[in-house]
Parts: C-alpha cells; sequence; structure tokens
C-alpha cells in the first residue's frame, strides 16, 4: 500500500478547542472523544483527510472515570503529606518540651468517704481476734483514652502523651488539609478544563427563590444523612471513634474558626474537585443520571472512614442535583458549607437545643422523623426543579441537547436564560414539611438502635 495513502497517515493529534493550553502530543482513548458531523461546525474539516469527511471527533471536557480516580488518588497523597508534617512538627515541640521524660499528672484523689456499719451485717472481727490487712490498691494504669493517668508502663506513657499532643495539632491539621484542598482543586479545574471549561462552571449565583430551597434543604437532608450514618457505626464500630476524637480535638475552637475549617475550607475544595471537575467529565461521558451516582460515589470513598462514605453519598447526588438545577456553582458550594456548618453548630451547641438526642451514634430517628424529613426533601427538590434555570438557543434547541452538563454554554450571550417560580402549593408544602419535622423531632423520643 502507498505509505503517503491517507490510511497510513499518522493518527492526528486532537487539541481541547476549549483549552488555552499550547498544543501538546498525548494518548487518549475512544472514551474522551464523540464524533459529530460537518454541519455542527462553521469550517468543514480539512478536504484532504478523507477520514475528515462528514464527521469530527471532539475531546470531552473533563477527566474520564480512571483518570478521576488518578486525580482522587493525588489529592490523598497530599492529605497523607500534610499529616506527615503535622505529626513532624508536634513531635518536634513534644520532645523540645521534655519529651519522654514528661510526666501525666494524676486526678486528684477521691476523699475517703464514711462506712456506715449495720449491726446485722457486721463482719468486722470479733474480739480477740486479728483484723486481716487490706489489700492494697491496683496501680492506676493509663491508655490513650484516659491520659490523666499516670501509666506505669513507659511505651503506654508515650502514646497518651503523644495523644494529648496529636488532639492539640488537630486545628491545624484539619485547617492545612483544607487549604491544601482548595489549592489543589482550583488549580487543577484551571489546568484540566482550560479557561473556557472552567468559566462555563456557572459563576453567576443562584436566584432567590433557589437560595431559600437551598436553605431549607439543610436541615431534613442531614438528617436523613445522620440517620444513615449512625446506622453504619453498629456496622462500623471503629468509625465512630474515628470521627468522635476527630471533633474532641476542635469542639473548644471559636465558632468563626471551627466553621471556617469545618465547613468552608471543605465545601469550596472538595466542590471544585467532584463537582467542577470530576463531575463535568463524568456527566460529558456517562450522562446526568450515571455521571452524578458515579461522582456522588467517589466523592463518598475520598472520605476513607466506612461510615461517612455511606452517609455523604445521599449529600453528594443532593449537591449535584442542586448544580444541574440552579446551573450555578455556587448553588452546591452553599449546600455544602450550610450541611457542615450545622454540624458545627450541634458539636458546640448541640446540648442548648430542643433534639440534641437525635444527634446521638446510639440512638436512632423516630419513625415520624424520618417520614416528615423524607415528604420536606421532596417537596423541596421539586421545588428546584420547577425553578431550575435552563439555557435556549436561538432555534429553540435546549442547551446542552443531552442534559449531560450542569455549567453555562461557552457562549452564553447567544442563549437565553430561562427560569420561573415555584407554585405556591409547592412552598407551603416544603415549609410544612420543615415545621413538622422541627416540631416532631422536638417533642418525639429518640428511639434505641437493637
Amino acid at each position: 500500500m502507498n505509505a503517503n495513502s491517507p490510511e497510513d497517515a499518522a493518527e492526528p493529534v486532537f487539541q481541547d478547542p476549549a483549552s488555552d493550553r499550547p498544543s501538546e502530543t498525548v494518548e487518549l482513548s475512544d472514551q474522551d472523544f464523540i464524533v459529530v458531523e460537518d454541519s455542527d461546525f462553521t469550517d468543514p474539516p480539512d478536504s484532504g483527510d478523507r477520514r475528515g469527511r462528514g464527521r469530527q471527533r471532539v475531546r470531552l471536557p473533563g477527566p474520564g472515570f480512571w483518570e478521576s480516580v488518578g486525580w482522587m488518588g493525588g489529592l490523598l497523597i497530599l492529605h497523607m503529606g500534610v499529616g506527615i508534617f503535622v505529626v513532624a512538627i508536634s513531635a518536634v515541640m513534644f520532645f523540645s518540651k521534655g519529651g519522654f521524660g514528661q510526666a501525666v499528672p494524676l486526678p486528684a484523689a477521691p476523699a475517703e468517704a464514711e462506712v456506715s456499719v449495720d449491726p446485722l451485717t457486721d463482719n468486722s472481727p470479733a474480739d480477740g481476734e486479728e483484723a486481716k490487712p487490706a489489700e492494697p490498691a491496683e496501680p492506676a494504669v493509663a491508655d490513650a483514652a484516659n491520659p490523666t493517668t499516670t501509666p506505669s508502663d513507659p511505651a503506654a506513657q508515650f502514646v497518651a502523651q503523644m495523644s494529648a499532643e496529636m488532639k492539640r495539632a488537630m486545628p491545624a491539621l484539619l485547617g492545612l488539609t483544607g487549604i491544601v484542598t482548595c489549592l489543589y482543586g482550583l488549580v487543577l479545574c484551571r489546568y484540566r478544563l482550560g479557561k473556557e471549561n472552567f468559566q462555563a462552571l456557572g459563576w453567576r449565583l443562584p436566584s432567590a427563590h433557589q437560595l431559600v430551597a437551598i436553605g431549607l434543604l439543610v436541615i431534613p437532608l442531614s438528617a436523613l444523612c445522620t440517620s444513615i450514618q449512625t446506622a453504619a457505626f453498629k456496622r462500623f464500630p471503629g468509625s465512630m471513634s474515628e470521627m468522635q476524637n476527630l471533633f474532641d480535638g476542635v469542639q473548644d475552637l471559636p465558632f468563626p474558626l471551627l466553621v471556617l475549617i469545618l465547613a468552608l475550607l471543605p465545601a469550596l475544595g472538595e466542590e471544585l474537585l467532584f463537582r467542577g471537575l470530576i463531575g463535568r467529565g463524568l456527566l460529558a461521558r456517562f450522562g446526568l443520571p450515571v455521571g452524578m451516582v458515579v461522582t456522588s460515589i467517589l466523592f463518598g470513598l475520598i472520605h476513607i472512614n466506612p461510615a461517612q462514605v455511606l452517609g455523604v453519598i445521599p449529600l453528594g447526588l443532593a449537591m449535584h442535583f442542586v448544580y444541574s438545577t440552579t446551573r450555578s456553582f455556587w448553588g452546591p458550594v452553599l449546600l455544602h458549607f450550610l450541611n457542615n456548618s450545622l454540624a458545627a453548630v450541634m458539636l458546640q451547641f448541640g446540648d442548648k437545643l430542643p433534639f440534641k438526642n437525635l444527634d446521638d451514634p446510639d440512638l436512632g430517628l423516630p419513625l415520624g422523623v424520618l417520614t416528615m424529613a423524607t415528604a420536606a426533601v421532596c417537596g423541596l427538590t421539586g421545588w428546584l426543579w420547577q425553578t431550575r434555570v435552563e439555557f435556549r438557543g436561538v432555534d429553540g434547541e435546549l442547551y446542552p441537547a443531552d442534559g449531560a452538563d450542569c455549567g453555562v454554554p461557552f457562549d452564553a450571550g447567544d442563549y437565553t436564560r430561562e427560569t420561573s417560580l415555584p407554585y405556591w402549593w409547592q412552598v407551603v408544602a416544603s415549609l410544612s414539611g420543615i415545621a413538622g419535622l422541627i416540631y416532631v423531632a422536638s417533642n418525639a423520643p429518640p428511639v434505641m438502635r437493637p
């Protein structure tokens, strides 16, 4: 065969039309391309290439599945690096204070209580008999969970002291992890998506009625996710102790700082990575329903803790639904932020709330609370769907035609942005569900889990 024939020509390298990076030679799979007809382009392909006649391959935005898994692995490696850094700093501070020679103070000895003697059951020795000497008390033994006792084992003392040091370092660990996640997500979105795809994430705020719906969605959605998570604690008991250790290290922080490290930083960083980058790529390849589910599962897996993984997957689905209806990146960020802020409120002020027992991992939500929470979530999702944002071109066609994109068109000026107000009965039903949920949660007794 002629070496110069088109069939033997090298496979061309396609550049992402939305990318502002210089062209480079990369190996791409067929999953990263779609085939479109020439009629979709103003300029037809080069007539000298017979394979370009009638169709052209265009690179899809964002990463595919395995590339997404790779970016998640990169984030976990960064988190491990932050953890090693914080542990090293804590160890230096530990040994600078005296290290292994530090003594862990014992709690004050309790006062000896007077013992009343019942003459009918008095077991004191009779006259002429020698009293038996009292058995010596067992020495206090310390463990990591009770660092206020002085351990007899030097290794146990070391573990107790290091545990106390790590508890003091927990705020720094969470804060640095959140900052690294934000920077990682921002740089990765801007580099991997390119300028136009990054701008197409949708940076306009949701409408006022959508913001109200997102705010109302937080309490019932959190109730359902918490119910799943607390049920998973029975299957994974170690998960509860891990989360308790984390919260113990930050619960005494000033409330604004607690909201910063538990709510604001995770909301920005994780949404950039999962809704901005990974979600955009997976929706373009698998469609809206499958892409949302896969992205939400990956979002859950990044949390590592088994009970937390199961608890946040429904939250991930809800955040992607909010993104698809508002076409604003700030929609899921707001829902994520408010959900984590509610956890911060429960952590510091839960004892003052009328339904404080509903957050107890040993207790379950009453059936009435679960019913009202489910009804409220359904009503609010209907509210958001009714008010969803759509972009319609001059020819009347919706963008995107297959619905597999939560952002805005590149050339948004050529589209009309359409939205609508919720029906009055949707507002009434949603508000009634929230009110019923709060009333039932405040008055119904918690249910002991089997």
